[in-house]
């Protein structure tokens, strides 16, 4: 049945989502004045950015925070995503542009639309990693094709 099959992914997910492993993962959203502009010329207060991924986050263990500015003003609102592993924010390998990935910061998340895609893609790291630790668990040699993200130093990890 598809409705028993589609509460299983479903349960599979938040279980996942409230794991030790989500809970290395924390989203920050731009507060600074340039990216605060750009949801006010879309129509936008100024928390619509911060509230799209509280939302999104509620009922997990990731975390959503404010910050200040993540230098990449001319292409706010801004959204970066923080692993307690790594220093500084995270490029992932899906989901983001090629300009993000090289910057490690979403740029113009100013839709629902756009904080889909950059929820979908943690989501998708979470379970990457998820996987990774679980294999090293169990004895799988972590391979450098089983990364998905990059630290702040551009450096494969």
């Amino acid at each position: 049945d598809n409705d028993d099959t589609a509460a299983t992914i479903s349960e599979q997910q938040q279980e996942l989502l409230n794991s030790p492993t989500a809970a290395k993962f924390q989203i920050v959203t731009c507060s600074a004045t340039s990216c605060a502009k750009a949801r006010k010329q879309a129509g936008q207060d100024e928390f619509a950015t911060f509230s799209a991924f509280f939302a999104r986050a509620s009922g997990s263990a990731i975390q959503v925070q404010e910050t200040s500015c993540l230098g990449q003003c001319r292409f706010g609102p801004c959204v970066a995503v923080q692993h307690e592993d790594y220093q500084g924010t995270v490029a992932l390998e899906q989901g983001m542009t090629s300009k993000e990935f090289g910057d490690r910061v979403f740029q113009n998340v100013r839709t629902e639309t756009d904080a889909t895609r950059c929820w979908s893609a943690v989501v998708h790291s979470v379970q990457v990693m998820a996987q990774q630790e679980e294999d090293e668990e169990g004895g799988g040699e972590r391979t450098d094709d089983d990364d998905n993200f990059y630290s702040g130093e551009g450096v494969q990890v």
